[in-house]
């Protein structure tokens, strides 16, 4: 038979060539499309997970071509390499060896056998050798047979649930924002992270900010900030008299410790109501108070000043309310305090301005870029601290009752402020390796708790309102909605769309049973309820973009994306306009749930003649005016937030165009209108500072200003002429005074795991 194989195919005229010994070949088992662009790539049929993810997995296509081992991978040649005549492969299907037979004998051991006849059949060298390439070849031939029967195998079924894959593989959804080394990580549940899959919306920002349209603004704001910028700053503050010249007038201060114990300590303990009363009224009529206590009223002053019920004063030092330089004022002078203590010997006090100046920091948006930061240094401080262990193992004597129950309040509250900077700015939670044990706090009200006392009374039940029936409760699913954090904040997060159904039916029994409480509009029960929807906005998203591949799918996680965001963003609207903002303060619900909304329409086709995309491009318009309600009210009470404001607004922008694909520049036009009315209110109302204030002044908070800009008046409301024109920009104005136009077109972010424009651009705009 050998005899005849190689009279049948005789050997080339290059023997010589064909004499020298073979380098062992190895197969590329990757697609072509992961090995063109170095990927790692599972191998899965009829289509890899990194195809389908991207959104084609139609051009998932594999080849059985063999490379030299040490050679590199020229893609022209392992192409042409892999082309296979199909009449070929009809005569291997029937005379060569089976495709179960090609995986139990690979084509190395074909040549080992060939090696081991080369000395007992007497043919020649060349012949051997020509007979080593045809064995390759059939084992090329029989890999390939096994490629087409797979595919054919499960092409026809490819979309029945039984054949999914059992994971969803997503592209990594996190963003680096700048160049170098000056840039600033965010994870996928940060709401800047879904607009990385956006170019077209970024590109409509781009657009729409190119323009002459508000230059008449940036002279004007950048002198107002200029004067911000040169005003005295506060000096370091730490004699208890010197901090108490800072506490305003009793009427205010009255109000804004009701409004702390009525919002943000109904679900934060951080201080015992009863102690706290009555240390107050020993400073406001004896002029005395316990060390400490001061920096506590300061901080707590921080945090409400700008969340009063009533109406903002509407006056404005540079970008910043006044109410907000007052607190600025209040935080400086607790922060200075607590830094200059020692962690030697730290007392209550300590722990709780530590915790409430956190507060303060996130209601007033100061340093921002820290908050995650700062939230895990209070976490490590209070792990230093033992606050994570549970205080009954610490042995008698060592605490009363009282500091035990006290000590578990701030754990509660320290690690669940954790948890959410660290979901709002796109990281796993921190809290997770400290083997915590601390139990829950006991669903008591502080008058059931004394200083001295010599045993605790029983919980609660936890439909009974109490002061702290909030962390009592959520310390139960703390674990889980850690985890949820770790799954939709990793690098690869892989999840089935059976789990996500499964953790849609525990998130839905939990939000049902908080529903049927009696006092479930309140602010305990709301917060309860948005820090288990959110995770139902995050787990959803994925799955939107899977709208090639499981259409079906997509279109349910579409509109459940839509249903929760709604959801979030009229929780906080019908809080705002109850005049409750303590939420709105603390989370950014609003803002997340408006992206999150709008990534999930993205991809989806133009409502032209359909009725249920018409359903929810309407639903979309109405949540994206509500959250751009909400945010302004949150914006002109602090003064900040333009950005995330602007991002809102463009983004409502780019989806009129697409229900008025004829009316795209009136759509950028009212887009930079929106933005252009509020600066336009601020510039009007700058207040009028006599020279000289300091920016910390104890009477006033002033940081300094000399009026109204130029040409502005302080009618609030105001609108701003920005009719767009065709010149470009000045640089040296800039979009709304601003130096880097990148900040606000989102032009300099860029994502992990997205193919380059030139390879997948099209492919991701859908």
């Amino acid at each position: 038979m050998l005899s005849q194989f190689s009279v049948r195919h005789p050997p080339p005229a290059d023997d010589v060539a064909l004499s020298t010994p073979r380098k062992r070949r190895r197969k590329a088992l990757s697609c072509n499309t992961c090995r063109k662009r170095k990927l790692k790539c599972n191998r899965e049929y009829p289509a890899c997970e990194r195809c389908v993810k991207a959104g084609y997995p139609q051009s998932c296509q594999y080849s059985s071509v063999a490379q030299e081992d040490g050679a590199g991978t020229n893609d022209d040649d392992s192409v042409a390499g892999s082309v296979v005549d199909e009449n070929a492969v009809e005569l291997t299907k029937g005379d060569g060896p089976s495709a179960g037979d090609a995986k139990e004998i690979p084509h190395r051991s074909r040549g080992a056998r060939l090696n081991n006849a080369d000395s007992s059949s007497g043919l020649a060298p060349a012949s051997m050798a020509h007979l080593r390439a045809q064995s390759e070849r059939i084992a090329q031939l029989e890999h390939r047979l096994e490629l087409m029967e797979s595919r054919n195998s499960t092409k026809t079924d490819h979309y029945a649930p039984g054949n999914c894959p059992n994971r969803f593989d997503d592209p990594e959804t996190m963003t680096l924002k700048g160049a170098g080394f000056e840039t600033r990580f965010f994870g996928f549940s940060h709401p800047i992270s879904v607009l990385a899959h956006a170019f077209d919306i970024r590109e409509f920002m781009k657009e729409s900010v190119s323009t002459q349209a508000t230059q008449h603004f940036s002279s004007n704001l950048k002198a107002v900030r200029r004067r911000a910028k040169t005003a005295p700053s506060l000096l370091s503050i730490n004699s208890d008299a010197a901090l108490a010249s800072l506490i305003p007038d009793p009427d205010l201060t009255d109000r804004l410790i009701d409004l702390h114990f009525s919002a943000s300590e109904s679900f934060y303990c951080v201080l015992h109501e009863p102690t706290f009363r009555s240390q107050y009224t020993e400073f406001r009529t004896r002029s005395f108070s316990p060390p400490g206590f001061v920096p506590v009223l300061l901080s707590v002053l921080s945090i409400n000043i700008c969340l009063l019920a009533s109406d903002p004063s509407g006056r404005y030092l540079g970008e910043s309310t006044t109410e907000r330089a007052r607190a600025l004022t209040f935080h400086g002078a607790a922060h200075s305090w607590v830094s200059n203590q020692s962690n030697k010997h730290p007392t209550i006090f300590v722990y709780q301005t530590r915790i409430l100046l956190l507060l303060s920091e996130i209601v007033n948006d100061i340093k921002p870029k820290q908050h995650w930061l700062s939230a895990g240094e209070l976490l490590r401080l209070a792990a230093m601290a033992g606050l994570h262990r549970e205080p009954d193992v610490v042995g008698d004597g060592k605490s009363n009752c009282w500091e035990k129950e006290m000590r578990r309040r701030l754990w509660g509250t320290v690690r669940e402020l954790e948890l959410q900077v660290s979901l709002d700015r796109g990281f796993s939670v921190g809290s997770l390796g400290l083997g915590a044990d601390a139990r829950a706090p006991r669903n008591l009200d502080d008058e059931d708790l004394q200083p001295i006392m010599n045993a605790l009374p029983p919980s609660r039940p936890n439909t009974r309102p109490t002061k702290s029936r909030y962390l009592h409760i959520s310390h139960r699913s703390f674990a889980y909605r850690a985890d949820l954090t770790r799954i939709v904040n990793a690098n690869r997060a892989r999840i089935s769309f059976e789990e996500l159904l499964s953790h849609e039916e525990r998130i839905s029994a939990e939000v049902d049973a908080l529903s049927k409480w009696s006092d479930g509009d309140t602010l305990p029960a709301t917060l309860l309820r948005l820090q288990y929807q959110q995770f139902l906005l995050l787990l959803y998203t994925p799955f939107t973009r899977a709208s090639r591949s499981y259409p079906s799918r997509a279109a349910y996680s579409r509109a459940a994306t839509l249903t929760v965001a709604g959801y979030l963003i009229s929780e906080h609207t019908r809080l705002s306009r109850s005049g409750i903002h303590a939420l709105n303060f603390l989370r950014m619900d609003v803002f997340r749930a408006a992206m999150f909304a709008a990534h999930a329409m993205y991809p989806a086709p133009h409502p032209t003649g359909d009725l249920m995309l018409s359903s929810l491009y309407s639903t979309l318009s109405t949540m994206l005016k509500e959250a751009l309600e909400t945010q302004a009210n949150r914006l002109l009470r602090v003064g900040r937030g333009f950005k995330e404001y602007w991002y809102t607004s463009a983004v409502f922008g780019f989806f009129q165009t697409r229900a008025e694909p004829h009316n795209v520049e009136r759509c950028k036009r009212e887009s930079l209108e929106r933005i252009g009315a509020i600066y336009a209110q601020v510039l009007g109302a700058q207040e009028e500072i006599p020279v000289g204030a300091g920016p910390n002044d104890p009477k006033t908070g002033h940081e300094g200003s000399n009026g109204p800009a130029q040409g502005y008046s302080a009618k609030v409301g105001e609108t701003a002429d920005l009719s767009l024109t065709s010149e470009p920009l000045d640089p040296a104005l800039t979009f709304m005074g601003n130096p880097d136009l990148s900040d606000w077109t989102l032009d300099n972010i860029w994502s992990f795991d997205l193919p380059m424009p030139d390879e997948g651009q099209e492919q991701l705009r859908f």
